[in-house]
């Protein structure tokens, strides 16, 4: 299927990289089939509504930056994205991008969660974890 995104024009998604968000994102409860593009020769992917070509997120898998990131599912999550093995899950952390870029931002306490099995996601909002919403990139801290 053709894709259009504000950030990498039109795409070519295969219907199988489709990702379903039963739940929604927060704040997008409509908003419950993704595409999630790498930006070419970055760390940067971009989580884009299939829908909506103005709701997208800019991400990152936390584990390049974060080396020592830790989350746990709760059991809702697990039988929600129907997790058998904890190698089908793929975390990434939307970006706040900034002016100056230095500025930018992760969420590293509402991962983004994936099963890659079966393209199942959500987004994991975490209670009472040391993780800030607004983690600075540049300085390559998470708490």
């Amino acid at each position: 299927m053709q894709l259009e995104t504000n950030y990498l024009g039109t795409i070519e998604v295969e219907d199988g990289n489709i990702l379903q968000f039963s739940l929604g994102i927060p704040g997008f409860p409509e908003e419950k089939e993704f595409a999630l593009l790498p930006f070419p020769e970055s760390e940067f992917y971009l989580l884009q509504s299939i829908v909506h070509k103005h709701v997208a997120f800019v991400c990152l898998n936390p584990f390049s930056i974060w080396k020592d990131y830790h989350i746990d599912l709760d059991a809702n999550t697990v039988q929600l994205l129907e997790v058998t093995q904890p190698t089908d899950v793929a975390l990434f952390v939307i970006i706040t991008i900034q002016q100056p870029f230095s500025q930018s931002t992760a969420n590293l306490n509402a991962p983004i969660i994936i099963n890659t099995r079966n393209n199942k996601g959500k987004q994991l909002v975490q209670e009472g974890q040391p993780y800030s919403s607004k983690a600075l990139l540049s300085t390559k801290g998470g708490a």
